[in-house]
C-alpha cells in the first residue's frame, strides 16, 4: 500500500536547532511527513559534509516549515 501522495517518507531528526532567541539552543527529537523532494534534499545534505549536515538541514526545514509548525509535535529528547 503506497501512502498518499506528499507523505512519501517520514524522518526523524535529533539535532540542535534553534528554537527562539531568547531559548538559544535547545536539543528536540522532531517528527516530521516530508514530501519525496524535501526528502531528497535532505538525503543530499547529509552525503555532503558531516561538519554541514546540521546547518543545512535546519536551513532546508527552516525554509519549508515555520518553527510555529516545526515544533508542533516536538518531543524533548
Amino acid at each position: 500500500m503506497h501512502g498518499s501522495e506528499g507523505e512519501v517518507g517520514v524522518v526523524t531528526l535529533l539535532s540542535t536547532l534553534t528554537i527562539r532567541k531568547e531559548d538559544a539552543m535547545a536539543r528536540k527529537r522532531i517528527t516530521l511527513s516530508l514530501d519525496e523532494d524535501l526528502l531528497e534534499r535532505i538525503k543530499q545534505a547529509a552525503q555532503k559534509d558531516d561538519r554541514k549536515i546540521s546547518n543545512e538541514v535546519e536551513r532546508i526545514l527552516i525554509k519549508h516549515y515555520p518553527p510555529e509548525q516545526n515544533f508542533a509535535q516536538s518531543v524533548t529528547s
